[in-house]
């Protein structure tokens, strides 16, 4: 049940082993005739075929049986150590039955189960040493993994004692010594873990192991299951197969199989992606007469999700007469590393890597060096970039015992490393412990998965890592001008590497202190938002140290900003003849019921048509609508102020949409999808004249494009954008495009939910202190949720908003209902809560002024009300 790696013993089989074992067989043929009155032989000779066959397990149980005279010893009243009466006892009974309990501690052994197999090598040590050299040296390393450390070294010393030549088992038995040293060094400092690792819950006769991930968001591993489809000697057979879940909950009641083409006979496992989880490295094997044989395939990802058929990596990573295994391709896609027992390695299986191509196909291998390599086995090589380590499993360097984790640092190119590090308990166990990868791309440790068998008689399973990393983080917000503390900013913790969700919420005392406790959090934003001042985002990189840690930001500088909308202008010199203000025009009126909701692109300095560069998100926005939907045609329309004549506005406005359709285009959007059009000053949102006076701030609002989705349209403007002169044409609607902007009424009227069909609007406006989604906004809802459904890989980032009124935590924790309440309504529409992340901002991003010359502007508290989307894949 394990990997095609045979955790063997670290000693390598020589002639004097092999005249053991010789011996061994001899004794144990000579049973056929001693116990030809009962079924005893059939059970030895099956017992020995299986065991030169390598199937340990199914051997251990037909040694078992021979042992206890042929009976199943689960239900045998004799103990398999009890004495025969009397004048039954001979000589050659006792060789036979000593070698029967040596070779049944070897099954146990070889099968990983070290509990059974302390138990028959302690029987076996009180045998001759002459007839059994070795039974004494792996009783000692049995008890080791058994974790009676104080009795494997007194074993293990005994043994080394005994021997008399310095031979590879005086190299074995003081390569453990080292071992149980480093044990109990580890022991002896008793200090706090610095590690938590949990084993992942598994189904019953099953194992998991030799997990991978990828930046899309899934894992892959190996699973060797009970396979009752195959029998082997009347039992039931294993397989291993790769599995895929979501890289999120109980990964194991996710999983899927992975629909691999099966080759009959052959197991499929160790996996390793690419970063964009396209393609995929894996391992094939099977077994024939007990010998493994192994070779690494690759297969890519369909654009239905299937995989192709697996192809095997030709020379040089896959070489005739020798095993290629455990595959792990570098996050830049520039090297493979692997296990491999090829021909000019330093031990068994070496650790060696392959340069790849663009192609991912390898051009040349080299082996990792001395350094990483032993004369024994190294084994699950995985590369960490930031930190520039390796990290791998070996049974050759000093550690706690079989199979140990270890790290080096250093450079794959010239395969030069400083010496591994043993990251100790409880990484570490006294059994095998391998396929350790890391899921913080920052930190090595912080996070990660591991495979042991530490909890089992036999097979590996996952197991999570957690690092103990507590960072206690405090820091100051003051005014940029004066330097004075601001008290009660809304402090809001957010997580970049999980799309920006919100971790914590604080709010400086009256001091202008902020603090906050974090847990294995590399990388960090504050954002810093107070009204009448600029919101603050500032980025931390954190340095984990194990253990605890404080941590003193450097002050955050708050800039008052008594305009909340960053684009409002001073008017224009009067003097200026063709600047000469008119009165000024209120927003159209509109038929009663009538919709208008277009969405805002950009905003613009007056007199201007240079798009900012704060708004180039907006138009992303829009694209990658537009890539998802390639039948989507867009009216681009531009609007200015009512300064200048209707003809130079006129023409203003339409540079205006141009610069936005130029960016458009430029970014792979057809002009045949884009219909600009110039509505001058024609259509201003709200009044620029108030009480007879001219409001600098609701021009500026005025100033502007906007954008909005024509649903089944037919018009298509093939040589650019297109312009519309005729006042009276557009006011008539006879161009299917209305207008004019809603007041007020327009926006929060309720309308009977209609079915998702028609053009999505990417936002939802609120009343005023609540969260409750109003009926009009379900048709964009459902129409978001049948695009998420039409393409199951996009995600969406719902962002919640509110106007200024009330506290900064209050509006916090109001936006954050607003982004819950639109989640929870598209999770009720089949979408994955994974495809959905939310961030509640608060009053922090205004899209209009709350106030014009110091009175309360409604419909800007209005539009200030929302949730917006943003489609992040």
């Amino acid at each position: 049940m394990r990997n095609q790696i045979i955790h063997r013993s670290a000693i390598p089989q020589t002639a004097f082993a092999r005249v053991v074992y010789g011996l061994i067989s001899c004794l144990l043929l000579g049973m056929g005739a001693l116990h030809a009155q009962n079924n005893e032989p059939a059970l030895f000779e099956e017992a020995e075929k299986l065991f030169n066959e390598k199937n340990y397990y199914e051997a251990a149980q037909y040694y078992e049986k021979f042992l206890a005279g042929g009976k199943d010893p689960r239900r045998a009243s004799a103990s398999p150590f009890a004495v025969r009466k009397k004048g039954e006892k001979t000589m050659e009974s006792t060789v036979s039955r000593q070698g029967a309990i040596y070779r049944l501690a070897e099954s146990y052994r070889l099968h990983n189960d070290f509990k059974q197999a302390e138990k028959w090598y302690k029987e076996a040590s009180s045998f001759s040493l002459s007839s059994y050299p070795a039974s004494q040296y792996w009783y000692g390393v049995a008890l080791r993994t058994n974790q009676k450390y104080d009795e494997a070294l007194k074993v293990i010393s005994e043994f080394r004692d005994s021997r008399d030549a310095k031979d590879e088992w005086m190299e074995a038995a003081d390569r453990e010594l080292a071992n149980l040293r480093y044990i109990r060094s580890q022991t002896e400092t008793k200090k706090q873990s610095v590690f938590t690792v949990t084993r992942k819950a598994n189904a019953a006769n099953t194992s998991a192991y030799a997990l991978a991930t990828s930046s899309a968001k899934e894992v892959f591993f190996t699973a060797v299951f009970v396979d009752s489809s195959k029998m082997y000697h009347g039992n039931p057979a294993y397989s291993a197969r790769l599995y895929s879940a979501p890289d999120s909950g109980n990964i194991r009641e996710t999983a899927k199989l992975v629909n691999i083409p099966e080759e009959p006979g052959f197991n499929n496992g160790l996996p390793s992606l690419t970063r964009d989880g396209q393609q995929l490295f894996f391992t094939r094997w099977t077994k024939e007469d007990g010998v493994i044989s192994s070779a690494i395939y690759t297969s890519k990802r369909s654009t239905d999700g299937s995989w192709s058929a697996p192809e095997k990596l030709k020379a040089p990573v896959n070489l005739d007469g020798s095993n290629s295994t455990q595959p792990s391709v570098t996050p830049d896609g520039k090297y493979l590393l692997f296990s491999s027992d090829r021909k000019g390695g330093f031990g068994k299986y070496d650790i060696w890597f392959a340069k790849l191509n663009a192609s991912l196909e390898a051009v040349s291998v080299q082996n990792m060096g001395i350094f990483i390599n032993t004369p024994n086995d190294e084994a699950s090589p995985w590369y960490h970039p930031a930190s520039t380590s390796l990290v791998f499993s070996s049974n050759g360097h000093v550690g706690m015992g079989g199979f140990d984790i270890y790290a080096s640092k250093g450079t794959i190119e010239s395969a030069t490393w400083d010496h591994p590090v043993n990251p100790g308990a409880p990484v570490n166990s006294s059994k095998d412990d391998q396929y350790y990868i890391g899921t913080d791309e920052d930190n090595l440790w912080n996070t990660g998965w591991l495979s042991s068998d530490r909890e089992t008689d036999c097979c590996l399973d996952l197991f999570a890592v957690v690092s103990d990393n507590v960072q206690y983080i405090s820091g100051k917000v003051v005014d940029e001008k004066t330097g004075t503390p601001i008290p009660h900013v809304a402090i809001l913790i957010t997580d970049p590497k999980k799309e920006g969700n919100v971790i914590l919420i604080r709010e400086t005392d009256s001091l202008g202190f902020y603090q906050f406790e974090l847990r294995n959090t590399s990388r960090y934003s504050i954002v810093a938002q107070k009204p009448t001042y600029k919101t603050d985002t500032s980025s931390y990189v954190v340095v984990m140290l194990t253990g605890r840690d404080s941590i003193s930001n450097k002050d955050v500088l708050l800039t008052t900003d008594e305009i909340f909308d960053p684009d409002v202008g001073e008017p224009p010199d009067p003097a200026d003849e063709i600047f000469k203000p008119d009165k000024g025009k209120d927003p159209p009126e509109r038929p009663p019921g009538e919709r208008y909701d277009p969405v805002l692109i950009a905003r613009f300095d007056f007199d201007r048509s240079f798009l900012k560069k704060q708004y180039h998100h907006n138009l992303d926005t829009l694209i990658r609508i537009m890539e998802r939907n390639p039948s989507m045609i867009v009216e681009i329309s531009g609007h200015t102020d009512a300064f200048g004549t209707e003809d130079y506005n006129f023409r203003l406005a339409q540079e205006r949409v141009d610069a936005c359709i130029n960016y458009l285009r430029d970014r792979g959007i057809g002009t045949d999808r884009l219909i600009g059009r110039s509505y001058g000053e024609s259509s201003p949102v709200v009044s620029e004249i108030v009480d007879g006076l001219d409001h600098p701030e609701s021009r500026a609002i005025n100033r502007r494009v906007e954008f909005r989705i024509l649903q089944g349209t037919t018009s298509a403007n093939t040589g650019g954008p297109s312009v519309t002169r005729d006042m009276t044409e557009r006011q008539s609607g006879s161009v299917n495009v209305p207008v004019a902007a809603p007041g007020k009424s327009g926006r929060v009227g309720r309308n009977q939910r209609k079915s998702g069909t028609g053009s999505f609007q990417p936002v939802v406006h609120f009343s005023f202190d609540k969260s409750l989604v109003d009926d009009e906004y379900f048709n964009n809802l459902d129409r978001l949720a049948e695009l998420m459904n039409q393409d199951p890989s996009m995600k969406v980032e719902v962002n919640g908003y509110t106007d200024a009124k009330g506290s900064a935590a209050y509006n916090l924790r109001l936006a954050q209902e607003r982004v819950d309440a639109v989640i929870i309504y598209l999770e009720q529409q089949g979408i994955s809560r994974t495809r959905l992340s939310g961030r509640a901002l608060g009053e922090c991003c205004p899209l209009e002024a709350e106030t014009i010359n110091g009175r309360d502007n409604p419909e800007g508290r209005f539009m200030n009300r929302r949730v917006e989307f943003k489609f992040i894949q």
